[in-house]
């Protein structure tokens, strides 16, 4: 369906500068391409680790949501130490 596809697109670019615009807040001497990168990753990253919680019983959701906090928060560390 291109146009639920068209509306997914937008949205992901709205989400990537929302996310880019707060990260620039906090780490603003972090070069451009590394908060746009930082940016899409984050949700792809969270997404994956929730669907995999919500839909794969033989996790534990808890270590999963866990490893998705340390995954993000490794990320965004890298920013601030730029």
């Amino acid at each position: 369906m291109p146009a639920m596809r068209e509306m997914n697109d937008r949205h992901e670019l709205k989400v990537g500068d929302s996310i880019s615009s707060a990260l620039a807040h906090f780490a603003p001497r972090a070069e451009d391409a590394a908060l746009r990168t930082t940016a899409r990753t984050i949700p792809l990253v969270c997404h994956i680790l929730i669907e995999a919680a919500l839909t794969d019983p033989s996790l534990d959701r808890s270590r999963v949501l866990r490893d998705m906090w340390i995954s993000v928060s490794a990320l965004v560390t890298t920013l601030l130490q730029a």
